[in-house]
């Protein structure tokens, strides 16, 4: 469970009174941890909003690297593959040693994955030419049909 609270002028507000929010749960003994927003926002997954498109993406990228350089083995999964070894990110090993790592997609915070997309949209925009799709474009919904 997750209750956000807001502490102004000294006093903490909330809409609910603990007991309120943690009245549904049986007796036992529990532990909550108290964080900063800013805390908390670091450590939320990767959206399902934001995997959607980057899914979309890759469809499209597919599709635009098999059209524009007469290949047709490019897939959403090989365009995948593609970025996550293209954009390693660094890794500290036990022993103190960093490694470039495997980008995994699923582990990545929101933070981490809008850095991602926006490294993809760039490298796409620099290197292909290319734009990709994205949900405030008029042809958006287009592309969500077709490659999706």
């Amino acid at each position: 469970m997750i209750i956000h609270l807001k502490k102004d002028n000294g006093h903490v507000t909330d809409q609910r009174t603990l007991d309120q929010c943690m009245g549904f749960l049986p007796n036992g003994e529990y532990v909550a941890e108290i964080m900063t927003r800013a805390q908390w926002e670091k450590r939320q997954p990767r959206s399902l909003s934001q995997n959607a498109l980057f899914y979309v993406w890759c469809h499209h990228i597919a599709a635009f690297f098999n059209a524009t350089y007469g290949d047709d083995h490019w897939n959403k999964d090989n365009v995948h593959d593609l970025f996550c070894e293209m954009f390693k990110q660094p890794f500290v090993l036990p022993n103190g040693q960093v490694i470039d790592k495997w980008v995994e997609t699923s582990k990545l915070t929101k933070k981490q994955m809008t850095e991602f997309m926006n490294k993809i949209q760039s490298y796409m925009a620099t290197e292909h030419g290319a734009t990709v799709p994205l949900p405030d474009d008029d042809k958006y919904k287009d592309f969500q049909l077709e490659y999706s």
